[in-house]
């Protein structure tokens, strides 16, 4: 049962990363289209990437602060619901200032929450002699969740909208937290 626990603690941090990694650079897919449909300069969802990157930084450091003293199982079910409610509200873009709010306030703060730090976190509490290696798992969720996820979304844009894709997104996030809840002691 201990070490049935310990995989779900990888699995929920891997699975974590591998979709937040992914997440982020759906912008960077979804780029040419927004601008096409909605007639905007790429400077303006270039300027909602510079403050996602901003906002997402400082959210880790409170991340790290908060998953001592909460637990990484609050910062990481929160970060995730914040940032799926982020991204998913994205399909609803109208405006650029929509993208400044939508991508670079709230789906960074919470991809800034459901970061390495609360996973970092998790895994050392629970892999407290193997750490290296159990931290090596969950944080090659992350490449992989790049490489994977915006694979299958390049290959979904095929068939869907933009707007889809960002649906899709933060419905992966939001199917995420069971698993988290479920898997992450309190």
């Amino acid at each position: 049962a201990v070490k049935r626990a310990a995989a779900f603690i990888l699995i929920a941090g891997f699975l974590a990363l591998f979709i937040g990694g992914g997440a982020r650079f759906a912008v960077g897919l979804t780029l040419r289209p927004i601008v096409e449909d909605l007639g905007w300069g790429r400077s303006e969802l270039g300027l909602a990437v510079a403050l996602y990157q901003v906002v997402s930084a400082a959210a880790t450091f409170v991340a790290g602060y908060l998953a001592d003293r909460a637990g990484p199982r609050l910062v990481l079910s929160g970060g995730i619901l914040v940032g799926g409610i982020g991204i998913g509200l994205m399909s609803l873009m109208t405006a650029p200032w929509h993208a400044l709010a939508l991508y670079g306030v709230v789906f960074a703060l919470g991809s800034g929450a459901a970061s390495m730090a609360p996973v970092g976190v998790m895994v050392t509490r629970v892999f407290p002699q193997r750490t290296g290696i159990a931290n090596a798992v969950v944080m090659s969720g992350m490449s992989a969740g790049q490489l994977v996820m915006i694979a299958t979304l390049a290959a979904v844009m095929l068939t869907v909208s933009w707007h889809s894709v960002y649906l899709l997104l933060g419905l992966a996030h939001l199917a995420l937290l069971p698993l988290l809840i479920v898997a992450i002691p309190k």
